[in-house]
C-alpha cells in the first residue's frame, strides 16, 4: 500500500509537471500568432512603401526624366549624374521627418560628380525639364576642406553643452565619407531640439544662418522666421525609404524571435512526449496493483 501511495504521488507529480508545459506551450502559441499578424501587417506596409518608391511617389517629373537618362546614357551630361540627394545617407526613422523639413525641396536635388557639363547641356539645349530641377555639384578637394573649415567650432561647442539640444542635424545622418561634406554644407547649420523655448531662444542669441528645429517640427532662424506644420511620410523620400529600412529591420528581428520560439516549442514537445510516456506507464502500473489487491481481497 505504500508503494501504491508513492506511485500515486509520482501520477500527481508529472501530471502536474505536465499541464505547467502544456500552459507554456499555448502561451508559446499565442506570441507565436501574435507575431505572425504583426509580420502580416509589416508586410503589407512594406509592399505600400516599396510600391511608392517604385514609383518615385514625392520625386518631380522632371527629376524622374532626368534619373532615367542618367540610367540610360553614357553620354554627358548624364554620365555625371549621381543620384538624388536621398540616394547618398540614411537616418533614423524618428529623425527622417525633421531631416526633410530641414531640406525642404532638397531632398530631390540632383547630385552631379562636374556641374559644368551641366550647364553646357543648358545652355546649347531649348528643351526644358518638367517643373523646376535643382543640381548640385559634389563638393570635393579644397571645396569640400572649406565646408568644414566654414564652421565655428567654439559655437558647436557652445550649443553641444545646452541641456535641450539633441545635436546637430549632419551628425544624424549615416553617409560614406564622400558624401559628409555634402551633408554638412546642407544640413550643418542646423541643430536639432526638444522644446519650443529653446529653439526661440537660441536661434535669437545665434549668427545669422544658424537655424533650430524642434523635434515637432518648428523651424526657427535668427531673421524672425518660422516654419512648422507635418509631412506624410509617405510622400517624402527620406520617411519613406527610412520606415523601409526600419521595417525590413524589424522583420529580420521577428523572424528570429518566431524561430526561438518554435524551437522552443519543439523542445518543449519533446519534454511532453516523455512526460506522456511516463505518465502511461505510472498509471499502469497503479492499475495493475489495483486490480492485483482486489483479488488478493
Amino acid at each position: 500500500l505504500a508503494k501504491n501511495d508513492e506511485q500515486r504521488a509520482q501520477v500527481e507529480q508529472i501530471a502536474g509537471k505536465r499541464q505547467e508545459l502544456k500552459d507554456q506551450v499555448n502561451q508559446i502559441h499565442q506570441r507565436l500568432r501574435a507575431d505572425r499578424e504583426q509580420r502580416s501587417a509589416w508586410e503589407a506596409r512594406l509592399g505600400l512603401l516599396e510600391d511608392m518608391e517604385k514609383r518615385q511617389l514625392g520625386v518631380s517629373v522632371g527629376v524622374q526624366e532626368i534619373l532615367n537618362r542618367a540610367r540610360r546614357s553614357p553620354l554627358p551630361p548624364w554620365k555625371h549624374v549621381l543620384g538624388i540627394l536621398p540616394d547618398f545617407f540614411d537616418c533614423d526613422f524618428d529623425h527622417a521627418p525633421l531631416i526633410e523639413i530641414i531640406l525642404g525641396g532638397g531632398s530631390q536635388l540632383v547630385v552631379v560628380d562636374e556641374l559644368t557639363p551641366v550647364l553646357e547641356y543648358l545652355r546649347r539645349e531649348e528643351t526644358q525639364f518638367e517643373g523646376r530641377v535643382s543640381f548640385l555639384q559634389l563638393p570635393q578637394g579644397k571645396q569640400a576642406q572649406a565646408i568644414q573649415a566654414s564652421f565655428d567650432e567654439q559655437l558647436d561647442s557652445q550649443l553641444a553643452e545646452e541641456p535641450d539640444v539633441i545635436g546637430r542635424a549632419d551628425r544624424l545622418v549615416r553617409c560614406e565619407a564622400g558624401y559628409q561634406p555634402l551633408l554638412t554644407e546642407l544640413l550643418g547649420k542646423t541643430w536639432i531640439v526638444g522644446q519650443l523655448e529653446t529653439a526661440r531662444r537660441l536661434a535669437v542669441a545665434s549668427p545669422a544662418g544658424v537655424q533650430f528645429l524642434t523635434m515637432q517640427g518648428d523651424l526657427f532662424s535668427g531673421v524672425g522666421l518660422v516654419q512648422t506644420g507635418t509631412l506624410l511620410a509617405e510622400g517624402s523620400v527620406v520617411s519613406r525609404r527610412s520606415e523601409i529600412r526600419r521595417i525590413k529591420a524589424e522583420l529580420q528581428q521577428l523572424d528570429r524571435h518566431v524561430q526561438r520560439l518554435t524551437d522552443k516549442t519543439a523542445e518543449l514537445d519533446e519534454v511532453l512526449a516523455r512526460l506522456d510516456s511516463d505518465l502511461a506507464q505510472a498509471q499502469t502500473w497503479l492499475e495493475t496493483q489495483s486490480s492485483e489487491t482486489a483479488e488478493l481481497r
